[in-house]
């Protein structure tokens, strides 16, 4: 995931702060704050502090309620009605965005960055079915921690490869210095003698003109 806009992550931060300590209940995803700043015509990378106290404020306000206990009226068998109280079962199923969002949240808690396509791919493995809440949160975790996993080797083997093309051009480099080298060498041997030889040529020839006729008897 690219990274956050620098005013949505100032908002997501404070309110995931809040409800580490005990502060919310629930924190919204960062999508959820972006669409609100979009509908509010603020900036998403400089937001003042007056358009962030009035985010926080809305998130604090929306925050998600426990289930309530309703009045029902029961009828007996004497044909006689009486109040109970009663607690609605409140067992949720997210549906394919809340999973996304979930991703996305859970994505920057552990510090990873998903583009969009890899929070649809990571999405998409999640088994919706008649799953609850925390069955998607530990789904995700699982599967965010193998993701990150993956990546890591990812990692682990692009070092490899690249030490393997730079030692591979450093042993080039190096074959063609010391060819270099060698030929230079060779050169440098045969100019030596070539040298030598034709000093030896030199002193020969001035030797010759030097010598004294002899004198006959």
């Amino acid at each position: 995931m690219s990274s956050l806009p620098s005013g949505v992550r100032r908002v997501y931060n404070t309110l995931y702060k809040r409800k580490a300590t005990g502060g919310m209940s629930y924190t919204p995803s960062p999508s959820k704050i972006k669409d609100y700043f979009e509908s509010k015509g603020f900036n998403l990378h400089n937001i003042t502090d007056e358009e962030f106290n009035q985010t926080i404020s809305h998130f604090s306000k929306g925050e998600l309620s426990l289930p309530q206990i309703e009045q029902s009226t029961e009828i007996d068998s004497h044909g006689q009605s009486e109040n109970v109280n009663s607690t609605e079962s409140s067992i949720v199923f997210p549906t394919q965005q809340q999973i996304k969002d979930i991703v996305s949240t859970k994505a920057i808690e552990m510090s990873l960055e998903l583009s969009t396509l890899d929070v649809e791919y990571v999405a998409s493995q999640i088994d919706s079915t008649d799953t609850t809440l925390d069955d998607v949160l530990q789904q995700v975790e699982s599967l965010l921690c193998a993701y990150a996993d993956h990546k890591q080797q990812e990692s682990i083997q692009k070092i490899d490869s690249m030490f393997g093309r730079v030692y591979s051009h450093v042993q080039f480099n190096n074959s063609q210095t010391s060819r270099h080298l060698s030929q230079k060498l060779r050169q440098f041997g045969t100019d030596v003698e070539q040298a030598q030889e034709d000093f030896k040529s030199s002193i020969g020839n001035a030797l010759e003109r030097l010598k004294i006729p002899g004198v006959s008897a």
